[in-house]
């Protein structure tokens, strides 16, 4: 997403050192906000984020909605100890769940807010600008 002059990269997994091509591949969340300053040339991590842990989620879809927010859709979550079995998935050999949450992410305070649910439990794709959506 880019706002004004910075680029945000936003969730996320990252994989642990196990992990072994053409084998099991144990990932991690990344809940860190990531922004690339255009003008500076330059990655630099957001720590000012109020809730981070609402960001622990893998292929949400992403969408700027003013010049400050951005809209964070769908995408999988950590599966819970006593979480429904509904709407779950395996990646890399770990459970995952499908979600229909929405947030609000304001880039000037750091704040999430909750947004509307979607329709149906989605997780997006990026395909070169375009969003492919897998519900």
């Amino acid at each position: 997403m880019c706002i004004e002059k910075d680029i945000f990269i936003l969730g996320g997994k990252r994989l642990l050192p196990q992990a072994r091509i053409g084998g099991k591949m144990p990932f991690e969340y990344v809940q860190e906000v990531e922004a690339f300053d255009i003008e500076k040339n330059l990655w630099k991590t957001i720590n000012y984020i109020t809730d981070n842990l609402k960001l622990r989620i893998i292929h949400a879809g992403a969408i700027q909605v003013t010049g400050k927010k951005i809209m964070i859709f769908g995408g999988m979550l950590e599966h819970q100890d006593g979480d429904d079995e509904k709407d779950t998935m395996i990646d890399n050999d770990q459970v995952v769940k499908l979600t229909d949450q929405s947030y609000f992410l304001d880039v000037t305070k750091g704040s999430i807010k909750r947004g509307p649910n979607l329709n149906t439990p989605s997780y997006y794709v990026s395909n070169g600008g375009c969003l492919l959506s897998m519900s």
